[in-house]
């Protein structure tokens, strides 16, 4: 998959997209089977020490792949405006700082486009 998570895949089908974002936040922020997981051979306590320590992170439902470049960009360089709208409305709904530094890495490719 090149890095990307299924939601970049999906960016050129708005719809799909929309039904991405309207999940709850447990359903995608762990995801059984990954690498930390098999490091902590699927202990929680473990998992939450990880996270904690900030040595791995959860997951987000806009996220920067292996090239820090966000599902965001990567939908405005495909010109998916229908999708940038729907993940850029969930970003300030959920109005939470583990989304800033990606926005950050953004702000200046978006003030390109």
């Amino acid at each position: 998959m090149q890095g990307k998570s299924i939601f970049d895949l999906c960016l050129g089908f708005p719809k799909e997209v929309a039904n991405g974002l309207k999940q709850e936040k447990a359903v995608y922020k762990k995801i059984d089977g990954s690498l930390i997981s098999e490091i902590c051979n699927y202990d929680d306590k473990i998992l939450k020490f990880f996270v904690d320590a900030k040595l791995c992170e959860e997951n987000l439902m806009v996220q920067i792949d292996f090239n820090f470049v966000s599902s965001l960009r990567l939908a405005m360089e495909l010109n998916s405006n229908q999708a940038v709208k729907l993940m850029l409305n969930n970003v300030f709904e959920i109005n939470s700082i583990e989304y800033q530094e990606m926005m950050m890495l953004d702000f200046p490719k978006f003030l390109d486009q």
